[in-house]
């Protein structure tokens, strides 16, 4: 299917989840493993040309920095295939743990002892990166979603929502 980006994007979930069974049933974790890697190692973002593990976020690559170095556990939230982003987040300085959905992991965070701090990132710069919602009147797209629901719920909760237009002078560590 490399090459067919027009006609992978008007797949549903559920044809997804067959191809997925179909390419993926019979590896081993090694053998998965080792796909992902090469796969990590040429893939490229197709408007920049730049491989994905150049392409995250300069700020969220500080923060866990720093945090990490005064004491505190950091995780990568997604709901990406676990296995692929622990391969992937190898390549980046970043640690993984699965963990599904935003907006429970937050509240789930939020309700121990001790300091905590519960942000998400609203991709609301079309330029740098991409800009999708609905949230805030951002279209909705194949690339990701961040549903008004959420946003509101961030403000109710009081969650920081950085916003990549606004928040952020540079995106990425590539950027003058």
């Amino acid at each position: 299917m490399s090459g067919y980006r027009e006609a992978v994007a008007k797949l549903s979930t559920a044809d997804l989840e067959k191809i997925a069974v179909a390419t993926l049933t019979g590896k081993s974790v090694d053998e998965f493993s080792a796909e992902a890697k090469k796969r990590t190692a040429a893939a490229k973002d197709p408007r920049g040309k730049r491989p994905y593990t150049e392409l995250t976020y300069q700020r969220m690559q500080e923060a866990p920095k720093y945090l990490r170095a005064n004491g505190y556990k950091t995780y990568i939230v997604t709901g990406g295939g676990q296995d692929f982003v622990r391969t992937y987040s190898e390549r980046v300085p970043c640690r993984f743990r699965k963990l599904d959905g935003d907006q429970q992991t937050l509240e789930y965070a939020g309700a121990g002892d001790g300091a905590r701090f519960m942000m998400l990132v609203l991709h609301d710069d079309a330029k740098r990166e991409y800009a999708y919602g609905p949230a805030t009147g951002l279209p909705d797209s194949k690339v990701g979603t961040f549903a008004q629901a959420l946003y509101d719920g961030a403000k109710k909760n009081g969650w920081a929502v950085i916003s990549m237009k606004y928040d952020w002078k540079r995106a990425f560590a590539f950027e003058p």
